[in-house]
């Protein structure tokens, strides 16, 4: 999963001709008001208004309205969701850009919403317009009954020609009716507008996920202690005042550690370790135990931190054996590129190499890493082959539990229910192939578009279908907003702590 930060969007200027009067012509409207420098249009405000954009798949309709007053528009438009669709994405207004993007821009959403119905909720997205829809952000609203003014800063993530992106409406929710007018999407944010999303769904107090989760921790996460104080004799102490302290957590909270920070020298140094077995009791290799970093000079670095962690107790994750894109090999076995049974050999033979080096140190294996996205590997040696990779990791570390891990599955609003089966599906091939496949492992990647933690849960209730233990890997959290990263580090572990699986 890749990062976000603040997106954005480019913006095209409208000129205005003035035409010379002749003594025939009625008198021209009065000229435009003057843009701000550097303040482009990328759409324009009747893009809104056309219920043509909105999709609804029989879901729901659009008309235009009238806005009343109190607004700078006088037109609206409505969006009737009439019955729930299976996603929010099935019911939505779309709006293609006008003028081309480059990444990095600084973009300004700002539009007006009221509910038609007693309460109405929907999200602001923008997004690549084909493909694979890549969201820049995804902002949850709610609407009451009066107009509310909502802007929207980001940046935008990636290079787009005109039309290649989009902003989205979405209202595939439970059977309402809202209204939005106004709509610009500018470059250049605003002055004083704050950089900051700075909400997420359930982020406030007292939301009924975390009660939930609370609930469920209390259920599957503690257990009762008893204990009983005696004297020397073997008789109970009556009065006797016992302080407890726990040493430590069953639950494994882990990081990924750079071995020439945890085993170097200096005061940095230091007060990396201590940070480290202060806070966790988990750890991953960030990059040494990647193929290309262990046959190069990354093998002597994972060693002396894997000693170094072991000697402490800390419970080792190996990342990773196999990461199927022909950029993660070494450059020797991307060579082999064309002679499928020598590659295979080379693979194998790493396989088996790496994961007898620690034999009974490591914890767990990611034995096969981004296998839906990097899978060039699959693709010259069969779908099949994936399974042997597994067999010869038991074979020489019998004690370890073995993962596939992949990204896609819980970030990006929790939407992409077609990553998580496409996911469960591979997960389902290995096992109905003989691999010994222990766990799964979902890459936690968030940017901008948080997601819910209610939606976090029911994502983990899908993939907990399949039977096996779950990890969350690659933690981060990348928003500029530091109390929103605070708050969703928060949510994010009571989420996931709650779920037994």
């Amino acid at each position: 999963m890749r990062r976000f930060g603040l997106p954005a969007l480019a913006v095209l200027a409208a000129l205005f001709a003035y035409r010379t009067r002749s003594p025939r012509a009625p008198a021209p409207p009065p000229p435009a008001p003057p843009r701000p420098p550097g303040v482009l249009e990328l759409v324009r405000p009747a893009d809104l208004l056309d219920p043509a954009s909105f999709l609804a798949g029989g879901y729901g309709a659009a008309r235009a309205v009238s806005a009343g007053g109190g607004v700078p528009f006088e037109r609206a438009v409505r969006l009737e969701t009439r019955s729930r669709p299976p996603n929010p994405y099935d019911a939505q207004l779309r709006v293609p850009t006008r003028a081309a993007i480059r990444a990095g821009d600084a973009l300004l959403a700002r539009f007006y919403l009221r509910a038609g119905s007693p309460a109405a909720r929907v999200d602001f997205v923008f997004e690549r317009s084909r493909g694979d829809f890549r969201k820049t952000v995804v902002v949850p609203l709610d609407a009451g009954p009066r107009w509310r003014r909502v802007e929207v800063p980001f940046r935008a993530d990636a290079d787009y020609p005109a039309g290649g992106a989009q902003a989205t409406f979405r209202v595939g929710f439970e059977p309402q009716a809202i209204e939005l007018g106004g709509f610009e999407l500018r470059r250049g944010p605003a002055p004083g507008v704050p950089q900051a999303i700075g909400r997420y769904e359930g982020r406030e107090r007292g939301a009924a996920w975390r009660k939930a989760a609370e609930a469920r921790i209390e259920r599957v996460r503690k257990a009762e202690l008893v204990v009983r104080a005696v004297g020397p004799d073997g008789r109970p102490l009556k009065g006797a005042r016992v302080r407890a302290r726990l040493a430590r957590h069953a639950f494994a909270f882990g990081a990924a550690v750079d071995p020439r920070h945890l085993t170097g020298a200096g005061a940095d140094a230091e007060r990396y370790r201590a940070t480290f077995l202060r806070l966790f009791n988990s750890a991953t290799i960030e990059n040494d135990l990647k193929w290309p970093f262990w046959e190069g000079d990354g093998r002597e670095r994972a060693d002396r931190a894997v000693a170094w962690l072991a000697e402490r107790g800390v419970r080792l994750r190996g990342h990773a054996l196999v990461w199927p894109g022909l950029e993660h090999v070494p450059e020797a076995a991307r060579a082999l590129a064309s002679e499928p049974e020598r590659l295979r050999a080379a693979v194998r033979e790493h396989v088996s190499a790496e994961a007898a080096a620690y034999r009974g140190r490591m914890a767990q294996w990611d034995v096969l890493n981004e296998p839906l996205h990097q899978a060039d590997l699959l693709r010259v040696l069969g779908a099949g082959e994936a399974a042997e990779w597994f067999r010869l990791a038991r074979a020489a570390d019998p004690d370890a539990r073995l993962f596939v891990n992949e990204y896609g599955l819980l970030d990006g609003y929790g939407e992409d229910r077609e990553t998580r089966r496409d996911f469960a599906a591979l997960a389902r091939r290995l096992l109905e192939d003989g691999a010994p496949l222990d766990g799964l492992g979902l890459q936690c990647h968030f940017q901008s578009h948080l997601t819910p933690p209610a939606r976090l849960v029911g994502a983990l209730d899908e993939l907990a279908a399949l039977g096996k233990p779950i990890e969350a890997t690659e933690l981060d959290v990348d928003v500029p907003d530091e109390v929103l990263k605070a708050d969703y580090l928060r949510d994010f572990m009571i989420a996931l702590f709650s779920h037994p699986a």
